[in-house]
């Protein structure tokens, strides 16, 4: 519980920084024991389920003004949503199919996120320059 503290701890964005990122790495260090470590496999969508729930974050308090707090909830049970959805069927490949296939749903993500312009009532653009910039 000391943890939701920190922002009223630590007054240095700098240092404030720094503990977000060391708790980012450590929960993606701790995903990355349970499924490649316990349970033997060589995950590389924990990253991209991780980006989802970020970008979901993002877009939902750039765009439609809902608070971080909330939207970090929302971009978290989306990024389980969808790993749920990915994984059922990809836990049940062995070997080299389940790097491959957790390989592709990284790149699919990838591409879909830089070249999609909507998606639903959400607007994308990834890290393409805006239409008016150009």
């Amino acid at each position: 519980m000391l943890i939701f503290a920190l922002p009223l701890l630590v007054r240095s964005p700098t240092y404030l920084h720094i503990l977000v990122l060391l708790f980012l790495y450590a929960y993606l260090t701790t995903s990355w024991n349970l499924v490649g470590g316990f349970g033997r496999r060589a995950p590389s969508r924990a990253f991209s389920l991780c980006g989802i729930g970020a970008y979901t974050s993002t877009i939902l308090s750039l765009q439609y003004g809902i608070s971080p707090w909330i939207g970090m909830v929302i971009g978290g049970c989306l990024a389980v949503v969808v790993g749920v959805l990915i994984g059922l069927p990809t836990f049940k490949m062995r070997g080299a199919y389940f790097a491959l296939a957790t390989i592709a749903f990284a790149e699919g993500i990838r591409v879909m996120v830089e070249n999609i312009e909507y998606l639903g009532p959400f607007k994308l653009n990834g890290p393409r320059v805006s239409r008016s910039l150009r």
